[in-house]
């Protein structure tokens, strides 16, 4: 099947003349939506468990282990995301940097 073959192909099996979402796009939009899920509810998981044991347990040490361990993990994945965000720079560009002569 030659390219132009495929490309009429493609055209037909979407409707209206949407365009065909790649499965790797769609797994990397699930996985951003479950990091958001995650850094949204990080926070609010761990309070209630801290609050939890304060109050029913009244337990102050696991308290403090608990809110602890929710502040790192919140932060963790904070910087995971916007760690993913930031495009790594092109390393190429680097190399051909002309700094003069080193006389």
């Amino acid at each position: 099947m030659g390219k132009a073959s495929r490309r009429k192909q493609d055209r037909k099996d979407t409707p209206d003349g949407e365009k065909a979402v790649d499965p790797a796009v769609q797994a990397l939009t699930r996985r951003n939506q479950r990091r958001r899920l995650v850094l949204l509810l990080t926070p609010f998981l761990t309070l209630g468990a801290a609050g939890a044991s304060w109050f029913l347990l009244e337990s102050e040490g696991l308290t403090g282990v608990t809110a602890l361990l929710g502040a790192g993990t919140f932060i963790i994945t904070l910087l995971n995301k916007l760690n993913d965000e930031i495009r790594p720079s092109d390393g190429s560009r680097a190399a051909s940097i002309d700094f003069g002569n080193s006389r």
